[in-house]
C-alpha cells in the first residue's frame, strides 16, 4: 500500500510570503490543551508558534498584534466564545486561517 503526499497550508495574503514558515496562535481556555497542542506542533519546524490566548477576546486582541496565518481556536472559552472571536477575525483580516476545534 503506498501513500500519496500529504497537503500542504498555503497561504495567500495577497503579498510576498516566506512559504517555509506557518505563524501560528493557539486559542484554548485549558492551558494543558494549549501545550498538548504546541507538543505536537512542535515537530513541524516550519510553525512558528507566536502565542497564545485563554479567551476569545485575547485571541482577538493576539491576531492585531501578530497577524498569523493560522489560529487554531477552541469553540468553549469564556469572556467570548471561540465562534464569536472567529466571526470578528474574518471581518478584520479575511486573509487569515482560523481552524475551529
Amino acid at each position: 500500500m503506498t501513500f500519496g503526499r500529504l497537503p500542504t497550508l498555503e497561504i495567500d495574503r495577497g503579498a510576498s510570503v516566506n512559504n517555509d514558515e506557518i505563524k501560528v496562535i493557539i486559542a484554548d481556555d485549558l492551558r494543558s490543551t494549549r501545550r498538548a497542542i504546541r507538543a505536537v506542533l512542535a515537530f513541524e519546524p516550519r510553525i512558528l508558534i507566536l502565542g497564545e490566548s485563554a479567551n476569545g477576546e485575547d485571541a482577538i486582541q493576539l491576531v492585531g498584534e501578530k497577524q498569523p496565518d493560522l489560529v487554531l481556536m477552541d469553540v468553549h472559552m469564556p469572556v467570548l466564545d471561540g465562534i464569536k472571536a472567529t466571526q470578528v477575525i474574518k471581518t478584520s483580516w479575511p486573509f487569515i486561517k482560523v481552524v475551529v476545534y
